[in-house]
């Protein structure tokens, strides 16, 4: 089945949590994304990926806007 956002076959559950469980032991990984992801799988599925799609949104435009159209080859999105 694929996705209807255009983002290709949906994936099983387990593939999704096993990808949770690995960005949460990586060392390398913020501890505010941690903690983010930690109260988000708690939540309403669609609430939480809403959620931090506008999250998403506001940062991305936030960190253009800081570093001005010369930086914005450096934001990741």
């Amino acid at each position: 089945m694929s996705a209807p956002d255009g983002l290709g076959p949906v994936p099983a559950i387990e593939a999704v949590e096993a990808e949770i469980a690995a960005v949460m032991a990586d060392p390398s990984v913020r501890d505010p994304v941690k903690r983010f992801l930690r109260e988000a799988v708690q939540r309403d599925p669609l609430d939480a990926a809403a959620d931090a799609a506008l999250a998403a949104r506001l940062l991305d435009r936030r960190a253009r806007s800081i570093l001005g159209e010369a930086g914005s080859d450096l934001v990741p999105f």
